[in-house]
């Protein structure tokens, strides 16, 4: 059934609105005086803030939150930000397919440049694989959406065109926790501790996560998979007097296996979705696969100077992995009818496997001094490295020619080419707030980008292609923030951003490689905050609009004997605009409401390719309307308590490939397995909470309605769509020493 939140959204909101004056007229003068939303604090300005005092279009959770919402992963978060979708790509399982106001990037390969960011403790994840791996310990997760400041780094060539989720672990306590977490399906066994050292002036943190599950996925070939995966994390901190250093040392690990995603390639499939409309029965030789295997170390020091503090942050990360996947839509190609028009009856075979190394060192310096009443102001540089190589497989077969590989042995897919890449990024950034009176801030920042990248690719029949480029642009911010009092604040900025551009290396032709040119954005927003109803309301809402230059998107195009290249290039321009508005009602001291609803409009200002005008062609990601719509309800019961959390998360109908074919780039609207429908996603948490938090039993269930609709597709040997999960339910065990 088709919902139209533009009618059930304003009657939950009348609702709502009578629900909480009814609660008013029954609690006490002194419950009321006492009864007010939670401040949040957040660091999207490299400095504690209320989110409630940042200009900046943003969403936070803490680690409450993101345990009622049942989230173990960034994809778990998808919906619950205004205009924001986090999915994975439809061929390689852990790759994030993320769209943030209608601006989506979607490729595996290590030499392409995310738009959407993520930031783990401050140090940015320069790359999409790897992006979805499953969490433990988390303390809060940011999500800005824009380009909101200048000195927030954008993965990719870390440039403010998108957003950046932040992603923080728990910080050491002066005391004590060991917790065990059991998920079943979920792939998760917890195991944090924490402890004092030297009276309190040290703390220090260890975890280790063990994943070993077997579960049930409807999308997979076999019905029963095997998953496992081990994460470990330590953490060493050292709490300083003043004018002496204080350090973080962060050291992450994680080894993830995963099979699947299981894909549908709709037209080659006898089976599947092509011919009897069952989304989660694929026929494929071999189930896809992926095994990530990451570490990282992160060095957090800040001093405090009379002038201000000074902040230095340092990281190293390694990542490896090896990816296979089948996307020709066939098990047991050779005795299988073809009854199919070329070009997609041609493929009997279409196998892809991928392993690379991958490999980067980051450093922020910055000051920051907020002593004087008239401004304040942030200064720094950041520098990142990186060097990644990729060795690609591919097995293809055409009949009526043999199959000359084994179809059901990964390992003997023969090589496709070898890839590798080295790039540098050096920025100088600043940013200050200049108070004109008390209630009016001037807001100006600035930011100086220098990139450089150098690539190489080699093929078996030859083919070498090696070439260095260099990029350099100024990025500006300029704005105002007006407080009309302590708890209502109105802003409006405006503010560039930029991509740098890359190669392409999956090309077959020395014209494929590239390179291809940067990306551009100017944005405008304007956005009100605020609390409302002595602290128990809290309203926020933006509205912007943006126009992207030369945007980066991938396109099918003529390679070498008769092949097909996927690659990026600057396909022409985008202009976005929309509004958002997120609200918090807490309506009791046991009963929250939070509800946010989001309009976009998206689209292609220019799009010309072989000659043609294919503006009209759908954003990926870019749903008109979406909202969220959720409760908790704690119920305490002497020393333990009872919370029950369920939401709603509505999405209309949008695109979910994002790349098109040169030759016919119509091909994309063609096919309505490359649309999801309007789709609202029910989900429910019920935790039992045991002796003040000691231990939580939690029941869980995840798209309760079992809605069946496309997350991501893309153009391999034919349309190839991956499908959401199905109804899941699941339960936790957690405990707390």
């Amino acid at each position: 059934m088709k919902t139209d939140l533009r009618r059930s959204f304003p009657v939950a909101g009348m609702s709502l609105a009578a629900l909480l004056a009814q609660s008013g007229t029954a609690q006490q003068a002194d419950d009321d005086a006492q009864l007010m939303l939670e401040e949040i604090v957040v660091t999207a300005q490299k400095r504690s803030q209320s989110i409630q005092e940042v200009p900046v279009a943003m969403t936070a959770l803490g680690g409450e939150a993101l345990e009622d919402n049942g989230a173990v992963n960034l994809e778990d978060l998808s919906g619950i930000a205004p205009n924001v979708q986090l999915t994975q790509m439809a061929i390689i399982p852990n790759v994030g397919s993320f769209t943030i106001r209608g601006i989506n990037f979607t490729d595996p390969d290590p030499n392409a440049d995310p738009k959407t960011g993520v930031s783990l403790d401050g140090v940015p994840l320069t790359r999409n694989n790897g992006l979805l791996m499953d969490m433990f310990d988390i303390e809060s997760v940011e999500v800005l959406r824009g380009p909101g400041e200048l000195f927030v780094h954008r993965v990719g060539d870390h440039r403010n065109v998108e957003t950046v989720a932040f992603v923080r672990d728990r910080r050491p306590a002066a005391a004590r926790l060991l917790r065990a977490e059991f998920r079943p399906g979920e792939d998760v066994l917890v195991l944090p501790v924490e402890l004092p050292v030297a009276d309190g002036d040290l703390g220090a943190q260890a975890a280790v996560g063990e994943a070993a599950a077997v579960e049930y996925r409807p999308q997979d070939l076999l019905a029963v998979v095997a998953d496992r995966g081990l994460d470990l994390a330590a953490r060493l901190l050292r709490r300083p007097c003043r004018n002496e250093l204080d350090r973080a040392r962060h050291v992450v690990a994680a080894v993830e296996r995963a099979l699947g995603p299981a894909t549908s390639n709709v037209l080659n499939d006898p089976d599947g979705i092509g011919r009897d409309g069952d989304e989660y029965e694929v026929h494929q030789d071999v189930d896809g696969y992926s095994d990530f295997d990451t570490w990282g170390l992160t060095l957090q020091a800040n001093r405090e100077l009379d002038a201000g503090t000074l902040t230095l942050v340092a990281g190293h990360r390694e990542l490896e992995y090896e990816t296979f996947g089948d996307f020709d839509g066939h098990a047991g190609a050779p005795d299988r009818p073809r009854m199919l028009p070329p070009p997609f009856s041609f493929f009997q075979a279409f196998h892809v496997r991928r392993i690379a190394e991958h490999d980067q060192q980051t450093v922020e310096l910055r000051f920051a001094d907020a002593h004087s009443d008239r401004f304040d102001y942030v200064v720094g540089l950041f520098h990142v490295q990186e060097e990644f190589t990729q060795h690609n497989f591919q097995n293809v077969g055409f009949p009526p020619l043999p199959i000359f590989f084994p179809l059901d042995d990964p390992d003997s897919t023969p090589p496709l080419l070898t890839v590798g890449q080295e790039s540098e990024s050096t920025s100088f950034f600043g940013q200050t707030d200049i108070n004109l009176s008390e209630r009016l801030a001037l807001v100006l920042g600035g930011r100086i980008n220098m990139d450089r990248k150098e690539v190489g690719i080699t093929r078996p029949n030859g083919f070498r292609e090696g070439d260095d480029v260099d990029w350099d642009e100024f990025t500006w911010k300029a704005g105002m923030n007006y407080f009309v009092n302590e708890d209502v604040m109105f802003y409006a900025h405006a503010a560039t951003g930029y991509k740098g551009g890359g190669y392409n290396s999956r090309a077959t032709l020395p014209q494929n490689v590239g390179p291809y040119e940067p990306e551009t954005l100017i944005a405008y927003e304007v956005g009100m905050k605020g609390d409302f109803a002595e602290g128990r309301v809290r309203l926020n809402a933006a509205a912007f609009t943006g126009n992207y230059d030369d945007v980066q998107a991938a396109e099918r195009r003529p390679g070498a004997a008769g092949q097909f290249d996927v690659l990026t290039d600057n396909l022409g321009d985008v202009e976005i605009s929309g509004i958002e508005l997120e609200s918090t009602f807490l309506v009791t001291p046991a009963l929250t409401f939070r509800a946010n609803l989001a309009y976009l409009d998206a689209g292609w200002e220019e799009y010309l390719t072989a000659g043609r005008d294919f503006s009209f062609l759908d954003l990926k990601g870019a749903a008109e309307w979406s909202g969220y719509l959720g409760a908790d309800y704690r119920v305490p019961l002497g020393n333990n308590e009872i919370a029950f959390h369920i939401d709603l998360r509505y999405s209309d109908e949008y695109n979910v490939n994002g790349t098109t074919s040169a030759g016919n780039p119509v091909t994309r609207v063609q096919y309505d397995h490359f649309y999801t429908n309007s789709v609202t996603s029910v989900n429910a948490h019920v935790a039992f909470l045991g002796q003040d938090g000691r231990y939580r039993v939690s029941l869980y269930g995840r798209n309760l309605g079992d809605d069946a609709y496309p997350v991501s597709g893309v153009h391999l040997a034919g349309p190839v769509v991956f499908y959401g999960m199905p109804r899941q339910i699941g339960i936790e065990f957690e405990v707390n020493w």
